[in-house]
């Protein structure tokens, strides 16, 4: 978008399909851009250390096609792990040698009576919000059907340190109502998170842009949450 549409732009609101369509009708990129949101949360007290994450998933389409890792220690889980195509399997014996090179996946999963063996993985991969937690579905005993879920289009989610959720919702050519679908769907999950030491939680504002625009803030009545 180029410097007079930004000023333009700004500081309006607009419907969500007011908003795609704006989108879709920039300049067109040499590859698919992602529609992105960024959610801000109204979180009541405001403390620092509220932490808001969980997963969803969503309607429609996302076109994600994460690379998926395990940490198992049992012979059995490790052989369903293969069983459904996983390609990066991690058990005790890689933990002295493990780095942040080695973080070559988007999504790591693992078992209750795995995890509480990657204790020192944490400090690598906790930085890259990657380390396994029920909250996010990747801790289970259902191997198979844990992976079934996330090879749809799951989201995982975490509030940043100004309450704001990052997410994508569905490539640029995405049709309208499914796009939209995916931003309700992914807010009513959201609201499912409130921890209890939260007394409200509400949302704020929302923006949506593509991967290279800049944010457009939507009317919220103009979603269904």
């Amino acid at each position: 978008m180029n410097k007079k549409n930004k000023e333009t732009n700004k500081n309006q609101i607009y419907s969500f399909e007011k908003a795609i369509d704006f989108i879709k009708n920039l300049k067109k990129r040499n590859f698919k851009e992602s529609i992105d949101v960024a959610i801000q949360l109204n979180i009541v007290p405001n403390k620092k250390n509220i932490s808001i994450k969980g997963h969803a998933i969503l309607p429609n389409k996302i076109n994600e096609n994460k690379k998926i890792a395990a940490f198992l220690i049992s012979d059995n889980e490790i052989n369903e792990a293969k069983d459904q195509s996983i390609e990066i399997i991690l058990n005790e014996k890689n933990i002295p040698d493990f780095t942040k090179k080695n973080i070559n996946f988007d999504l790591m999963i693992t078992t209750p009576n795995a995890i509480i063996k990657m204790g020192k993985l944490n400090k690598i991969l906790g930085s890259k919000n990657l380390m396994p937690d029920i909250k996010y579905g990747t801790i289970t005993t259902n191997i198979k059907e844990t992976l079934s879920k996330i090879r749809k289009n799951y989201v995982k989610f975490k509030n940043d340190k100004n309450d704001i959720i990052h997410s994508s919702i569905g490539k640029i050519d995405l049709d309208t109502n499914k796009l939209k679908e995916n931003l309700e769907t992914l807010i009513n999950e959201i609201k499912k998170y409130k921890p209890q030491n939260c007394k409200n939680m509400s949302i704020k504002k929302i923006h949506i842009s593509s991967t290279m625009g800049c944010g457009l803030e939507i009317n919220l009545n103009s979603l269904t949450i």
